[in-house]
C-alpha cells in the first residue's frame, strides 16, 4: 500500500514538473531570459522543489530504497544545474550594468550643454575603450558559455 501511495506521489510530481517546464520552453526565443520568464522559471523551480520536499517528508521510510533513492539524486543534480543557470542570469545583468555604467560616464562627460574639457575627453575615451574590450571578452567567452547553459535547460526534461 505504501509503495502504490508512492508511485502517485511521484508520478503526479513528475507530470507536474514535465509540465511546467514544457510551459517554459514553449516561449519564443526573444522572451527567454527575459526578466519575466526567469521569475517564471525561479518560481517553477520553488513549487518543484517544495512538492518534492512534501514527497520526501511524507516517505521518510523509504528515502534510502529505489526508487527513491535515485530520485533523490536526480533531483539535488538537476537543483545544481538550475542554480548555474541563476548564477549565469546574475552575471549576466551585472554585465550589463556595467556596461550601463561606462555608457552613463560617456555621456556624462560628453555632455553637449557644456565645453567639454581635456580631462571630460579623456574620462570618455577610457570609458568607450573600457566598454569595447568588455564587449570583446562578451563576445569571444560569454557567448559560447551561454550554449552550454541553454543546453542545460534542455535537460531539465531528460532523465
Amino acid at each position: 500500500m505504501e509503495n502504490s501511495t508512492l508511485d502517485k506521489e511521484l508520478n503526479l510530481f513528475q507530470k507536474h514538473v514535465t509540465d511546467r517546464f514544457n510551459e517554459l520552453s514553449s516561449i519564443a526565443n526573444n522572451d527567454l531570459l527575459s526578466l519575466s520568464w526567469v521569475s517564471k522559471l525561479l518560481d517553477t523551480f520553488l513549487c518543484c522543489q517544495e512538492e518534492f520536499k512534501m514527497i520526501l517528508h511524507n516517505n521518510r521510510s523509504m528515502v534510502c530504497k529505489p526508487p527513491l533513492d535515485r530520485l533523490v539524486n536526480d533531483f539535488y543534480e538537476r537543483s545544481v544545474k538550475a542554480l548555474d543557470v541563476c548564477n549565469a542570469i546574475r552575471d549576466g545583468v551585472e554585465q550589463i550594468r556595467q556596461w550601463e555604467k561606462s555608457l552613463e560616464i560617456v555621456l556624462c562627460a560628453l555632455d553637449h550643454k557644456r565645453i567639454i574639457g581635456e580631462g571630460q575627453f579623456r574620462r570618455a575615451k577610457k570609458a568607450l575603450v573600457d566598454l569595447e574590450i568588455e564587449f570583446f571578452y562578451f563576445e569571444k567567452n560569454v557567448k559560447p558559455y551561454l550554449k552550454v547553459k541553454s543546453r542545460i535547460l534542455q535537460s531539465f526534461g531528460k532523465s
